[in-house]
């Protein structure tokens, strides 16, 4: 037993090998920002610039390379977390699933497409009413038809 003293076991089910706390799919995705980054300072480096501005062309490459390859570097590195929600692996493939759109909405099997949203309105057929009169009639609410045909 003593030779499994020293082992670690992971702590999340199919965690991947993690070098220096970050696995190899976020250290590739880091470099690739970081080399994104360098290609874009090299890219900045050729553009010439006015004489005033030429002594702080290095700054002024920081503040526009900094940004984007940060923001890169953030996206790819929360693309290969695996120990989050993948909320950003969601969104960012959403968009390249199949999907499959249909015609329209089924309509209602009642008729005319509103009368289950609003049963007040619409029209009535005879034989609902016919029924509603005999239950008012058996329960003593509604007037007979003889008082009716004498009046």
């Amino acid at each position: 037993m003593d030779t499994l003293r020293h082992h670690r076991s992971p702590r999340w089910l199919n965690a991947r090998m993690r070098l220096a706390r970050l696995t190899i799919p976020q250290w590739l995705a880091l470099a690739l920002a970081a080399a994104a980054g360098a290609g874009l300072y090299l890219a900045l480096a050729q553009v010439t610039l006015p004489r005033p501005l030429a002594g702080s062309a290095f700054y002024l490459r920081l503040l526009l390379v900094g940004p984007p390859s940060g923001l890169l570097g953030v996206l790819l590195y929360a693309l290969a977390d695996d120990r989050r929600e993948p909320f950003i692996r969601q969104a960012l493939f959403y968009l390249l699933r199949r999907h499959h759109y249909e015609e329209g909405a089924p309509r209602a099997r009642t008729g005319s497409p509103r009368s289950h949203r609003f049963p007040g309105q619409g029209t009535v057929s005879r034989v609902t009413l016919a029924r509603a009169l005999a239950r008012l009639r058996r329960r003593g609410h509604a007037p007979d038809r003889d008082s009716q045909e004498k009046a």
